[in-house]
């Protein structure tokens, strides 16, 4: 199977590109490079003036102070860490990665199920996500209604 990309390997691709860049527009320069076959400048868009002016004061009032942030064991996620992953940053005690994923998750599931009034379909749309995806992730994190 050489050159050819199977349903499988573009489903994975697909899936891992979601990760990279949530929320984001991907360019063929995105791809990793066995996948790039191209010269072409990478494509930069062009986003209205009101985008632009929102995304800036999102930036200048932040929450990024260390002390406050030292007080609050909750995980508040805002526009620009989903927009830009760069901003979470690693402790210099390291983490447990696959539990913190897991607690970002069940933080997201119970949010969108929340704003959907447990409708599990519209929160799985709100996740992008399958139903069954979705009702697989909260039978596994024992997330139900009456929680």
């Amino acid at each position: 199977m050489g050159g050819q990309v199977t349903c499988e390997k573009l489903g994975n691709l697909v899936e891992r590109l979601l990760i990279m860049f949530p929320n984001q527009m991907v360019d063929v320069h995105d791809l990793p490079q066995r996948y790039c076959y191209t010269d072409e400048a990478p494509f930069v868009p062009e986003y209205p003036d009101e985008i632009l002016e929102r995304q800036a004061l999102n930036d200048i009032f932040a929450f990024n102070d260390e002390e406050e942030a030292d007080d609050n064991d909750d995980f508040v996620m805002s526009a620009t860490s989903v927009a830009d992953p760069t901003t979470v940053m690693l402790p210099e005690e390291g983490i447990d990665l696959k539990e913190y994923l897991a607690e970002l998750e069940v933080n997201l599931i119970e949010q969108a199920l929340q704003s959907c009034d447990y409708v599990v379909s519209r929160a799985a749309e709100q996740l992008s996500l399958r139903r069954t995806t979705l009702v697989e992730k909260m039978r596994k994190y024992d997330l139900n209604k009456d929680d």
